[in-house]
């Protein structure tokens, strides 16, 4: 190693080197995460509630349009929650294929439904209205039942795909090999914690990777079965809370971009798994994997930095 092969690395050398193994520890985090896409959760949009509320504030206002119980439903509306519950209970003939089909035809059906419904409510009293709030309160039933299960595989499905699962992976390595990290020696050293450096790398920069991801797989996203079949449903939903305020019925609409929260989720996720990645890297530095250029100083930067060379630090890049 020269003059210098012995000699300690100053503070300055030894924050220069635990540079390089920050961003070296997170970049060797992406391809093991992105392996995992069963653990990316995609929950129900908060946003979504506001459907689940409609549904149950419809029912009460179809009590409330009447006080005698019907006795007869019209062909109307019989013929629209049976085409519902057709589509949510329809046997499972073609496995995935027929789950993504009945998906499809609930959220379309909800987008019909809803609109028939509202347009009966605003020139309706009565009877009328009451068969009106039951038929848009029907029309929810099998979209709020399908909707939370086929997001939760949205992100799944696109990770199939290995020209999506570049996409991501550029994104977040790109920004790991870009961004600053200050304070890396105290970082590498597990202060605050073990998981020191995906918080100041990931956590920090969600937002900034959400923009990026949505750039990249947006189009992705969008082909995802039943993606743009809620998209059509939502708007649908929404132009008919306007038509219902006409009949002084409150419903809120939804606005949401799904696109960003599905993004939004999957960043969450991912940064979950990569700090779960540097907690295990972090207590098995004899695993350290074979992709790792220098692993005998990436063992020294996230145990004993005290003990990094003046040699190591020029063997990194770092000007003598």
């Amino acid at each position: 190693m020269g003059c210098c092969g012995s000699k300690l690395a100053n503070k300055d050398q030894r924050e220069f080197i635990c540079k390089k193994m920050s961003k070296e520890m997170m970049l060797q985090s992406v391809p093991a995460v992105l392996k995992q896409s069963d653990e990316i959760k995609i929950p129900l949009p908060p946003a979504f509630d506001n459907m689940k509320n409609a549904h149950a504030k419809l029912l009460e206002l179809a009590d409330e349009s009447t006080k005698k119980p019907e006795e007869a439903k019209t062909t109307e509306e019989t013929q629209e929650n049976g085409d519902g519950e057709a589509a949510a209970n329809a046997p499972d003939e073609q496995g995935e294929k027929k789950k993504e089909n009945v998906f499809e035809k609930g959220i379309g059906m909800f987008g019909k439904g809803i609109q028939k419904a509202s347009d009966m409510v605003a020139g309706a009293v009565g009877e009328g209205a009451a068969a009106g709030f039951k038929l848009a309160a029907s029309a929810l039933d099998a979209p709020i039942s399908s909707v939370e299960s086929r997001l939760s595989t949205v992100a799944k499905e696109m990770l199939k795909s290995e020209e999506v699962v570049k996409k991501v992976s550029k994104v977040f390595s790109s920004h790991i090999v870009t961004a600053a990290v200050d304070g890396a020696e105290e970082k590498c050293q597990g202060v605050p914690n073990n998981r020191a450096v995906s918080d100041y790398l990931i956590n920090k920069s969600k937002q900034h990777l959400v923009t990026q991801l949505k750039s990249e797989i947006g189009d992705a996203i969008k082909a995802s079965s039943g993606i743009q079949a809620w998209d059509d449903a939502i708007n649908t939903y929404n132009s008919a809370t306007e038509t219902l305020k006409k009949a002084n019925v409150e419903i809120q609409p939804i606005q949401l971009d799904i696109k960003e929260y599905i993004c939004q989720c999957t960043v969450d996720s991912l940064a979950d798994m990569m700090g779960k990645y540097e907690e295990n890297l972090r207590q098995n530095l004899d695993h350290i994997p074979n992709s790792v250029d220098h692993p005998d100083v990436f063992a020294k930067a996230f145990s004993d930095t005290s003990s990094l060379l003046k040699a190591e630090y020029i063997k990194l890049g770092g000007l003598e």
